[in-house]
């Protein structure tokens, strides 16, 4: 991982606030804030499983499209905005 990378990381995990749920008595959660409607919470860790060779790396390529250029598919609202996406994942053989 590069200097920069790394600093950028750092900053992002200095940044998210941490709430204990002990904390929250009688008090409503906050409300969540959308990357893309329904789909994509913002400021918030995601992780997308499922059974190989079902679609998972087009979704999540598809969501970072939607993302990157605020065009939500079927009507959706999506927040427009610069993101990172770091596809990891065992290379098929032949």
């Amino acid at each position: 991982m590069g200097m920069a990378t790394a600093s950028v990381l750092r900053e992002a995990i200095l940044a998210t606030e941490v709430r204990v749920r002990s904390t929250w008595t009688g008090e409503p959660p906050p409300p969540r804030k959308w990357l893309c409607q329904g789909w994509l919470p913002s400021g918030r860790v995601t992780l997308l499983t499922g059974p190989g060779a079902t679609g998972k790396s087009l979704l999540t390529l598809q969501l970072a499209v939607t993302v990157a250029t605020g065009a939500a598919p079927e009507g959706g609202s999506a927040q427009m905005c610069y993101r990172s996406w770091l596809a990891l994942g065992k290379r098929a053989r032949p």
